[in-house]
This record gives C-alpha cells, structure tokens and sequence, in this order.
C-alpha cells in the first residue's frame, strides 16, 4: 500500500488554487508532460541520437558505454550474434543486422546497467500518480459544485388521508 501524497503550504500569491498536493506550477508542467500522449503522432520524427560514430571508427569499442559495463556488453552482443547465426540462413545476420544488434546493446549498457532507464520510469510514475489524483480531485469538486447547485433534495411528503 502505497503512502498518501504529502500535502503543500497553500501559496499566498495564488489564493485561488485549491488543489492541496501541488502547486498550479507543477500541474502545468504535468500538463504539458502529459499532452503528448493525449495526441496521435503520424509523421512525427524523432530527433536523432547518436549511438554509434558515423563520421569516424570507434576506436574504443562500446565508446559511449561506462568502461565497467563495456565486458558485459561484449558478452550479450557476441551472445546475440551468435543467436542469430544460430538460425543457419545463409549471409545471415547481415551487416545491417550486426549494427542494429550493436546499437541495441549500446543503449542497452548506457540506460539500463546504468539505472538510468529505472530513474526515468520511476519518475515517470511518479508524474502519473500525481495526474491521476488531480483529475480525480477535479471530479471530486465538480461532483460536489453540482450537488451544491442542484439545492436540497425534494422529498415526497406522505398524505395521511
């Protein structure tokens, strides 16, 4: 069971913002983090980045992984290779496969031996709690405007004959 959210010092330069686990600031910034996923993305491209050095050959292999986690990489890429070779298709796995297999265990030793990828998944939740609380809080709150507006209930009053 997780812990329930810590709540915040209302901010005095906005009395108006009511939501008490954060401020407008970081649910604005939630916001924007959030919007991407709400839109469908055709024709959108990625910006590039470089996994391997195209303008000049490595010269340390696995140069942009840490040097500790460069042994491992060499043992899960060999490992793969081996894999695909596995399959007995002749010219297989061709050199566009052993790059793509280089480049798979290159991201993975700098994201995930790292901690980094765990980092930003975490962080990620994190942001996706804090959401997911605020749009219940603002169902909550149109909930109780409504019944508010509504007036008191109208009751059926017995006639005793």
């Amino acid at each position: 069971m997780s812990k329930p959210p810590r709540v915040i010092k209302p901010n005095p330069k906005d009395p108006d913002w009511k939501f008490p686990y954060a401020s407008r600031r970081a649910i604005t910034n939630l916001l924007a983090i959030f919007a991407k996923y709400g839109r469908k993305r055709s024709f959108f491209i990625e910006p590039n980045t470089p996994v391997l050095d195209k303008h000049r050959p490595n010269q340390i292999p696995w140069e942009s992984v840490q040097p500790q986690f460069r042994p491992e990489c060499q043992r899960i890429f060999n490992m793969l290779v081996a894999r695909e070779r596995a399959k007995g298709i002749p010219g297989w796995p061709s050199a566009g496969k052993i790059k793509s297999l280089r480049m798979n265990v290159t991201c993975m030793g700098r994201y995930r031996m790292t901690g980094i990828q765990k980092m930003q998944y975490l962080k990620y939740r994190k942001q996706r709690k804090m959401w997911n609380l605020y749009h219940d809080w603002l169902a909550a709150e149109a909930r109780k405007a409504e019944l508010a507006a509504r007036g008191p209930e109208q009751h059926r009053v017995l006639e005793v004959a």
